[in-house]
């Protein structure tokens, strides 16, 4: 296309008094055939392309192949762009993970903590209500083994 548009601009600066768009065209094929050695059979692309984008030629000399079009990335970087950018999606993902880890972490020790301390608190209970119950013993009808164990139970309790 680069070379179509370079046979185009040569006829334009030719000046053609009086010629009309299908002379200037068929003057352009005449240099595209020069340079390529070769017919030009993308007319219908070279329309499209025209109407849609401004004149890709940067300077004037219709040997210059500079162009104002970027040049695309190549398939490595491209490839190598993607590499990163799954690279840094993964690490977010990975960072992601690490922190709703410690977070779980953290709270199954506060979850472990706070069972810890009711079954604690549920041993204390339990041990209140067997002293509770072994004051309001009766040891008169006891054995004399039974009743000294009891007494020294309430004696453990009031000390």
């Amino acid at each position: 296309m680069n070379k179509w548009h370079q046979a185009l601009k040569r006829v334009e600066k030719r000046h053609l008094r009086g010629a009309n768009v299908s002379e200037k065209q068929r003057q352009a094929e005449e240099f595209y055939m020069e340079d390529v050695k070769k017919a030009f059979k993308l007319h219908h692309c070279w329309e499209i392309y025209e109407d849609e984008e401004p004149s890709p030629i940067t300077h004037e000399d219709p040997s210059s192949a500079q162009t104002s079009i970027p040049r695309p990335i190549g398939r490595n970087k491209a490839r190598r762009m993607k590499e990163k950018g799954k690279e840094r999606e993964d690490k977010v993902i990975r960072e992601e993970i690490a922190a709703s880890l410690r977070a779980m972490v953290e709270q199954n020790a506060k979850e472990a903590e706070e069972k810890k301390r009711r079954r604690e608190d549920i041993v204390q209970q339990r041990q209140e209500e067997m002293d509770e119950k072994n004051m309001a013993r009766v040891t008169t009808n006891m054995s004399a083994m039974s009743k000294q164990f009891f007494d020294s139970k309430k004696r453990e309790t009031w000390d």
